[in-house]
């Protein structure tokens, strides 16, 4: 076998296994042969089992949620913020169908309320965006519920429809269309 992973190897080789065949198939056996050493490296950096899952969930909530969200936090102007939060999170390749996977997974009693605040706080963040932007309370919280969807049934329909080339990496027209969609206030 290789040489001893990081705490990150490990944390992120679990990220992926749970979001692809779920919580229930990952293994520490699975994931260093997955890494290719001994679970020696596995005890080294965690306790046990729900140690990296817990450490792979909260990973993925700094990296994928509040990142984003400190980053985006910065742009004074709501239109502009939320182009490019469509803008990243449309075009997250890496990313995109990893937060599906988890979405899907909200009912689990281990990794569930994980995933509840994560979606959460995407929700209320792109809320606050739409109120900024004009739209009446329940107007914003509609709207941020309907963008949170919408992000992750394209990463869906990405995997029914692998070769269509607007779902592919959405270019400037697709962003455009989704903005107008829905941000424009209802009449």
């Amino acid at each position: 076998m290789g040489p001893t992973k990081t705490r990150q190897d490990w944390t992120s080789a679990a990220l992926g296994v749970i979001a692809s065949v779920g919580v229930e198939r990952l293994s520490v056996e699975r994931l260093a042969t997955e890494l290719g050493v001994t679970k020696g490296s596995f005890y080294w950096h965690f306790s046990d089992r729900a140690a990296l899952i817990e450490s792979a969930l909260l990973w993925w909530e700094e990296q994928g949620t509040d990142r984003v969200i400190a980053e985006l936090e910065g742009i004074a102007d709501p239109a502009a913020r939320l182009r490019l939060l469509l803008l990243t999170a449309f075009g997250d390749l890496e990313h995109g169908p990893v937060d599906v996977a988890l979405a899907a997974r909200g009912g689990d009693a281990l990794i569930g309320p994980i995933i509840q605040r994560v979606m959460a706080k995407r929700v209320d963040f792109v809320t606050e965006i739409f109120a900024e932007l004009g739209s009446t309370p329940a107007q914003a919280r509609r709207r941020g519920r309907i963008a949170v969807a919408t992000y992750i049934g394209h990463f869906q329909l990405r995997v029914a429809l692998p070769n269509d080339r607007y779902l592919a990496k959405p270019a400037k027209p697709y962003i455009d269309e989704l903005m107008e969609i829905i941000a424009v206030p209802s009449t």
